[in-house]
């Protein structure tokens, strides 16, 4: 039962440091979001001279770069989700042991 609590306990401290990394990733992501449509307003600016498909062939390139950027926003979104859920049962699990061991 010891064991056990030591475990969950181990666990809890693992999704902690895993949902910190997490957190930090998304501020990464959305750092490099924010650097992407920055370079995009100024590329708007900077080629105003070139032609409409040219102008066209960059929004499209930038359009791309934010949307995978998105995609990965959302996955980390997703596995920060799924580890607050995990912690949370370990929690329960950390509860129901204590409870357990109270009652013997």
């Amino acid at each position: 039962l010891k064991q056990d609590k030591e475990q969950a306990e181990q666990q809890i401290k693992d999704l902690k440091q895993d949902k910190e990394q997490l957190e930090q990733q998304l501020k990464d992501i959305m750092q490099l979001k924010e650097q992407s449509e920055q370079k995009l307003h100024l590329m708007k600016q900077k080629h105003k001279e070139n032609t409409d498909q040219e102008i066209l062939d960059i929004k499209q390139r930038h359009a791309f770069e934010l949307y995978g950027r998105e995609q990965q926003f959302h996955q980390i979104s997703k596995e920060l989700l799924d580890l607050r859920q995990q912690k949370e049962q370990a929690e329960l699990k950390l509860k129901l042991l204590d409870l357990k061991q109270f009652s013997k």
